[in-house]
């Protein structure tokens, strides 16, 4: 018990570090409104556990709204010590993917364009249907892979 504590603070060291020098989660998020910034950023259970770690990469989520649009914005911090390629596909899409460089996180924002790394974390909630098929679909196919140099 003793030695998961440790791992467990250990954990959240690093990305409280992580989150303190990364320069793409200290912006300010203009395009969010004000009720929103308030609110903090929650684990995203991405493993059937419960836990939102997966290979090193940490992620989180809160609720937004851009423009007219209620969505989700994802947030992920890769607390490695090497590159990684996070991917995912959402129901019959195609897959989208984002590079994330070691020690450093990527949040979803309104303002970037879909094709954007930021852009690619905003989901859309009327895109997500009631049952919650459409989450289940997009977490069986999230992939976290390291990058060989």
């Amino acid at each position: 018990m003793a030695m998961k504590i440790k791992h467990f603070v250990t954990l959240v060291t690093v990305v409280s570090l992580v989150l303190a020098m990364s320069p793409k989660t200290s912006c300010a998020q203009q395009s969010i409104s004000a009720s929103t910034e308030s609110i903090d950023w929650k684990p995203a259970k991405v493993k059937a556990d419960g836990n939102n770690v997966i290979n090193g990469v940490v992620f989180f989520h809160k609720p937004g709204q851009c423009g007219t649009n209620e969505v989700t914005l994802i947030k992920i911090v890769n607390v490695n010590k090497f590159p990684v390629k996070v991917q995912w596909q959402e129901s019959n899409d195609a897959a989208k993917g984002i590079v994330i460089p070691p020690s450093t996180g990527v949040e979803g924002k309104c303002t970037s364009s879909p094709e954007s790394d930021e852009g690619k974390l905003v989901i859309i909630k009327s895109q997500m249907d009631k049952e919650g098929k459409a989450k289940q679909y997009m977490l069986s196919t999230l992939t976290v892979t390291e990058i060989k140099k």
